[in-house]
């Protein structure tokens, strides 16, 4: 069974042993080894997540396989997790092949929150729209990739519950003039491949509803302007705990600015992250019974989570993203702190609002970690490029030096459980 540890495992500290150094698991989780899943989100115009979109793949394709052999491996594999442990009470959005469209293949899972995205191929001259009603009658909603421009959409538009429009493929002149066509049926706008601020607050203008894309990963850097106050406290609090001198004297200091964060820490380590069996009632004495190093992970995790402004996505992929970090590291034989921190703080430009370089020239972070962070040197580096690569579905480039890449799948999914529990922990009010 899986477990979740905390984000350094080891208790640096033994005069007392918790009960568990380890968070209770969610589930039990074996996530087939032969497929990749990630999961990325479609957020509506208040950067809130409506559904995610479920992309799968083989880890090693079999060139003797039969396709609708595959697909049926694939689509079987979201059984063997479960699409709510994968999308939790979102919709899922996954792709099917011809063979289910026309029923060859029995789909695995029933209607309910699911969207079958048809696949591309499907928009041909004189298509039978039978096996789409046929589908609708079931109760599946649907989803229509619109890759052309130029395709005639009004007899299907009726059945498709979701339209994604990619801004790779259609030009700003067609975008123009045929959303507005668009609007008037009922059908859900996606706008897919929207990769910065400008680009999300465009298609919001034309009337999409929702959007895909790298654009909550970037951060809005307004030429001229200074840090948020609430940014420059952060940036402060993240000065004084990656400073090599930071002591026990210097969190005390941080807490008697900011109380709140005394608390958030302790409900944590007095919750089932830890299982003590006395109450820990100082910060002071949770340095004793865990050490110096956790306890400071734990305020640079909560003072990051803390920034209300940004999509909690942004901030759940940045657990996740630094506890694969670390995973990987450690089967590499690399420093999995250091893994963990390099993760952690690969999403700091989109959270502070300014660049990388210009954030990293502030904190006191070695040279291994803004080599990794800025220029991907280094293996840790390399690793790091692995992790979001791999967060994109972009496994074909992914060069898994140190481990199998059937590993990926495993890490990749207890990454995100870990990261669920822990920002359970950190949001309970």
């Amino acid at each position: 069974m899986t477990t979740y540890p905390i984000p350094n495992i080891e208790n640096e500290n033994e005069e007392e042993e918790p009960v568990s150094n380890l968070a209770e698991p969610l589930v039990e989780l074996r996530p087939p080894s032969n497929v990749h899943i990630v999961r990325q989100p479609l957020f509506d115009a208040d950067m809130e997540v409506y559904a995610y979109d479920l992309l799968y793949g083989e880890v090693e394709p079999s060139k003797d396989t039969e396709s609708n052999e595959t697909s049926q491996v694939l689509l079987n594999a979201f059984l063997d997790i479960g699409l709510k442990i994968i999308s939790e009470d979102c919709l899922s959005v996954i792709g099917i092949t011809e063979d289910f469209v026309h029923g060859r293949l029995p789909l695995p899972f029933p209607p309910g929150d699911v969207v079958l995205e048809l696949p591309s191929n499907l928009l041909r001259e004189n298509m039978s729209l039978v096996p789409i009603e046929a589908l609708c009658a079931k109760g599946y909603k649907l989803c229509l990739v619109a890759n052309d421009p130029s395709a005639e959409l009004e007899g299907i538009l009726k059945h498709i519950y979701m339209l994604k429009v990619d801004l790779c493929v259609w030009s700003k002149d067609q975008l123009e003039l045929f959303i507005p066509k668009l609007l008037s049926h009922d059908v859900k706008l996606v706008a897919t491949n929207v990769n910065t601020r400008d680009e999300q607050a465009y298609c919001h203008e034309l009337g999409f509803e929702f959007y895909q894309g790298q654009f909550v990963s970037e951060p809005v850097v307004v030429s001229g302007s200074t840090l948020k106050p609430n940014r420059m406290a952060l940036l402060n609090i993240l000065k004084l705990l990656e400073d090599p001198d930071c002591d026990i004297s210097d969190l005390e200091s941080l807490i008697s600015q900011d109380i709140t964060l005394s608390y958030k820490i302790l409900r944590i380590i007095n919750s089932a992250f830890y299982g003590f069996r006395r109450k820990i009632d100082s910060v002071k004495q949770a340095v004793v019974s865990l050490g110096l190093k956790v306890i400071r992970d734990w305020f640079i995790i909560i003072s990051l989570t803390d920034i209300d402004d940004k999509p909690q996505s942004l901030m759940f992929q940045t657990l996740q993203r630094a506890r694969m970090m670390q995973l990987l590291a450690d089967v590499m034989g690399l420093d999995k702190d250091t893994g963990f921190t390099i993760g952690l703080f690969s999403s700091i430009d989109a959270i502070m609002d300014q660049p990388m370089e210009t954030i990293l020239k502030a904190l006191p972070l070695s040279h291994e970690i803004t080599e990794a962070l800025l220029e991907r040197e280094g293996l840790l580096g390399e690793l790091l490029d692995i992790v979001i690569r791999y967060e994109k579905g972009d496994w074909k480039n992914i060069n898994s030096v140190g481990f199998e890449a059937s590993e990926l799948s495993t890490y990749y999914f207890e990454s995100m459980l870990w990261a669920r529990g822990l920002f359970a922990q950190i949001k309970t009010d």
